[in-house]
């Protein structure tokens, strides 16, 4: 038999695949089992390829995704597809299809056929309670026009008092309070939340009582943030009912973000509330992408948490960042685990995240990194449930709580915790989407 007839009968001609050859079929694909972010293609047969990604798309809920590499593996039968690793983990749906050309059968070069978007199956430990992202999500109150006050306010010297429903609702520091006389004017420098009864502006006057007036918003807050809308499924978003406390839109290292001032209205800060979730969690990962700007002295630090109070008689948890970046699980005073990296850098912004692998094994980092970790524990953890919001930006700000100064793009609760190859690479995701180089 002459070499020419032998390549005819094994089915190749010229490195193509002539009639007589077996085309390779799609058999299945999983995500999770090797980590979060790689796919595992199996096929019915070895197949070889020049370029395996080649013709191959990868969608994450119904949207194209990037391929970062494409690798047969010792089975000729098997290829990894690493992706971006998605946002929401087991909740996540990834499709892969191809379109045809590339992948051929590797004993005759019989080409691979169109596969339709075939549902990969997640084998993903991990899913996403909650994710606020601020380029996605983020719902402006936009108070460009005046607001006219629900009653009447009287000044005396540089102190307004008022009777009307919106006085301390609607109104912030920065703010303009116009009566509509013209005989009250001027701009709110400090507003008195511990008695509730007036605030400071900085224009004086002789006793005029009983005025209407209008609230006249004053630049940068303008743009108040009304609600932070959740990206799972779940609906955990993330809103305040009163102006004056909420946070505002502005723009960081080119990104949108939520910005919170700890003393906007006096010690307690501005602030937004969830709903009751995430309680009692001894196995979970928080991600945070911040910027923290140096003001906000002992009221500075809480980004997220689940607590009436920091370190208090209160069960609860808090993730703070400031100077240094830390996470809390409490029972009570006398029994809780904290650890935490010191002497952060605080000039740019940053990927932090905390884990709890159980209620006395728990972890954070910056970055990406844990180096520096230094936990301190007392007692026994032994619950952390309550029935308090979460709330982003404070603790219990209703009494004396901690709140937030500086800028947030991200907040992300996870539950289980994330394996470590995936919070690596979650940490690269949300590095790579706010332009911080870990």
């Amino acid at each position: 038999m002459n070499r020419f007839f032998k390549l005819v009968s094994a089915g190749v001609l010229c490195g193509k695949s002539v009639p007589g050859g077996i085309a390779p079929l799609y058999s299945s694909s999983e995500i999770g089992t090797v980590n979060g972010y790689t796919v595992v293609v199996t096929f019915d047969m070895n197949i070889s390829a020049s370029n395996y990604a080649t013709g191959v798309t990868i969608k994450e809920n119904g949207v194209a995704t990037a391929i970062t590499s494409a690798t047969r593996q010792a089975n000729h039968a098997v290829v990894h597809y690493e992706i971006p690793i998605p946002w929401h983990g087991s909740d996540d749906v990834i499709t892969w299809e191809y379109t045809g050309g590339n992948i051929v059968s590797e004993a005759d070069a019989t080409v691979l056929g169109t596969v339709t978007a075939q549902t990969v199956t997640n084998n993903i430990t991990w899913s996403m309670l909650s994710n606020e992202q601020s380029d996605d999500g983020l719902v402006g109150y936009i108070d460009n026009t005046p607001l006219v006050g629900g009653g009447t306010i009287t000044q005396s010297v540089n102190i307004i008092t008022g009777t009307g429903s919106d006085f301390f609702n609607q109104v912030v520091i920065g703010d303009r309070i116009l009566a509509d006389d013209s005989s009250i004017d001027g701009i709110v420098t400090e507003i008195v939340w511990d008695s509730a009864t007036s605030l400071t502006v900085d224009s004086t006057a002789t006793v005029e009582t009983g005025k209407t007036y209008t609230i006249i918003p004053q630049t940068p807050y303008a743009e108040r943030i009304l609600s932070w809308n959740d990206l799972t499924s779940n609906a955990h978003d993330f809103s305040n009912s009163f102006r004056a406390a909420r946070p505002i839109l502005q723009t960081v290292e080119g990104n949108p973000s939520v910005f919170f001032n700890p003393v906007i209205n006096g010690y307690r800060g501005t602030w937004l509330i969830g709903d009751d979730y995430a309680d009692n969690l001894s196995d979970t990962s928080v991600f945070i992408v911040y910027r923290y700007d140096g003001s906000g002295g002992n009221f500075g630090y809480t980004a997220i948490s689940k607590i009436g109070q920091a370190y208090s008689a209160d069960a609860g948890w808090l993730f703070f960042v400031e100077f240094e970046i830390g996470l809390g699980i409490i029972s009570d005073v006398d029994n809780f685990r904290q650890v935490k990296i010191i002497d952060v850098p605080i000039t740019n912004l940053a990927v932090a995240s905390g884990e709890i692998l159980s209620f006395s094994d728990s972890h954070v980092y910056y970055n990406g990194d844990n180096t520096d970790e230094q936990p301190t524990t007392a007692g026994t953890v032994t619950t952390t449930s309550n029935a308090e919001p979460v709330r982003i930006g404070a603790t219990g700000f209703e009494t004396n709580g901690q709140t937030f100064s500086g800028w947030l793009c991200a907040v992300m609760i996870a539950t289980p915790h994330l394996p470590s190859a995936d919070r690596a690479a979650l940490e690269q995701r949300l590095a790579d989407r706010y332009g911080i180089t870990l």
